[in-house]
């Protein structure tokens, strides 16, 4: 069954006029790039991504509550299942016990992630890593987010190899030594769905590949470092796309991050580059942050499963992502992972 209607105190958006995050168009972002910037290129090329063969659908125990988007069928009513209206600009400030369910499910997001990267080996199949990062989410009675979503996503995760952005499908292909591979896992229980993704490498890396990995996850940090209230949302992107221009590559501004919650994705977008975007933070806001980090051109190259994002130009991608929760004093990262240095 769907959530229970929400019952949290509502902030206003101040993304006045913004259309939805799938169909922005790029002079609403300035972006910085210029013929003479500095790029990097990398001797060895990645290995060409092909898209492999794609196993049948999985089931869910019907004991197991499902986000109401399971039951679409085409792709262009998920707005309309997630409530997405383009005149409301709401964004809702999470406290008391639904704060406490969000709490919990972005950090069984971070474990379920933390335990497919390490499934993440040369020989190994993508669609292998899936179906046992499937079978550990539905272990602990969730549901693996992205399964369905739109009507038409067929996996528990998205597997993002080398030149690929975004929303990799998990397959048949085999992974390899030398790949660098972003593995994405939301989660849905308790009525609240947690997002994170991580860039792993796989055994001997491009010097360059290593480089983009590095430069990317402090992207991320670079951004999460100015959140806290009264900032406002155009300082992330700022931060973000500074950093990683002074490394030599570049962020892809179609892709961003957004608001999560009893919703997968909802208000505000957050956008990773330079942008005049109105509104500040607020205590009690959530949001992700996923910046997408390239080693040269911006542009993407859609393929014809609707999903996969991929360079143009065969370069280098990577990304790392973080819930958050904007607090009093900055913010609380929701998908951190536990007992470790590395955050």
């Amino acid at each position: 069954p769907p959530p229970p209607p929400m019952r949290l105190s509502i902030a206003t958006n101040p993304f006045r006029g913004l259309t939805c995050h799938r169909t922005l168009s790029l002079h609403q972002v300035k972006r910085s790039l210029s013929t003479n910037h500095r790029v990097a290129s990398s001797k060895l090329r990645p290995t060409a991504v092909k898209k492999g063969l794609v196993s049948p659908i999985r089931e869910v125990p019907e004991s197991i509550a499902r986000p109401p988007y399971h039951l679409i069928s085409d792709k262009d009513d998920i707005e309309d299942v997630e409530n997405y209206n383009p005149n409301d600009y709401e964004i809702p400030i999470w406290e008391g016990e639904e704060l406490a369910k969000m709490r919990s499910t972005c950090a069984l997001a971070r474990q379920v992630l933390t335990y497919a990267l390490s499934l993440a080996k040369a020989g190994v199949t993508t669609e292998e890593i899936d179906a046992l990062v499937h079978q550990r989410v539905i272990s602990v009675g969730a549901y693996p987010s992205p399964l369905h979503y739109s009507g038409t996503y067929p996996k528990a995760i998205c597997t993002s190899i080398n030149g690929v952005m975004c929303h990799g499908i998990p397959d048949s292909t085999v992974l390899k030594d030398g790949d660098i591979m972003n593995i994405d896992v939301t989660i849905f229980k308790d009525g609240c769905h947690g997002d994170c993704s991580e860039t792993v490498e796989i055994g001997n890396v491009d010097p360059i590949a290593k480089q983009l990995v590095q430069c990317a996850r402090e992207s991320l940090y670079r951004g999460i470092d100015v959140v806290g209230p009264g900032v406002p949302f155009s300082a992330i992107g700022y931060e973000i796309e500074k950093y990683a221009n002074q490394m030599g590559f570049n962020v892809v501004p179609h892709l961003c991050g957004h608001g999560v919650g009893h919703i997968f994705h909802t208000h505000p977008y957050i956008f990773h580059v330079e942008n005049h975007f109105e509104g500040v933070m607020q205590p009690g806001m959530i949001f992700t942050i996923e910046p997408v980090v390239v080693e040269r051109d911006i542009e993407i190259d859609m393929w014809n499963d609707d999903w996969t994002a991929h360079t143009v130009d065969n370069g280098w991608s990577a990304q790392f992502e973080h819930t958050l929760l904007v607090t009093d004093g900055g913010c609380d990262i929701l998908t951190k992972k536990q007992q470790s240095s590395e955050e």
